[in-house]
């Protein structure tokens, strides 16, 4: 029984995204060290709205890109005549992907290790992540 190829093509695995991911993740100025140097909280606050509007600029260009240029009808339904077409699911999801990771580590970043993620994916706090019991 063999992988589907509509998940990330005919030879890009996730080990190859996560190779990208880091690759390019870090390309991006998100600073994950900003925890550390509280001391220059101006600074630290300039380099967390650079940081923010390069995470909405790249998922809201790969969206606007997917759905006006006719990327994601490429991506769904385009025939697998070269490599890059035989990979198109996993190389082109590399870009959402790394949106996603560069988004934890701006919300991480921004202090006190994502309670603001934890609270907001709860809903009212934190009590769709505590133990029953």
């Amino acid at each position: 029984m063999g992988e589907k190829v509509t998940e990330y093509g005919v030879h890009w695995n996730f080990f190859f995204t996560l190779a990208f991911i880091s690759i390019f993740g870090s390309l991006v100025p998100v600073d994950e060290k900003a925890r550390r140097r509280c001391d220059d909280s101006a600074g630290l606050d300039q380099e967390r709205q650079v940081s923010t509007i390069c995470v909405f600029a790249i998922s809201s260009g790969y969206e606007i890109l997917l759905h006006r240029s006719g990327l994601q009808r490429y991506i769904l339904e385009a025939d697998r005549t070269d490599v890059f077409s035989a990979n198109r699911e996993g190389i082109m999801g590399c870009v959402g992907y790394t949106s996603l990771f560069l988004a934890g580590v701006v919300s991480i970043s921004s202090g006190g290790g994502g309670e603001e993620l934890t609270a907001a994916l709860a809903g009212d706090g934190q009590e769709g992540f505590q133990r029953a019991g």
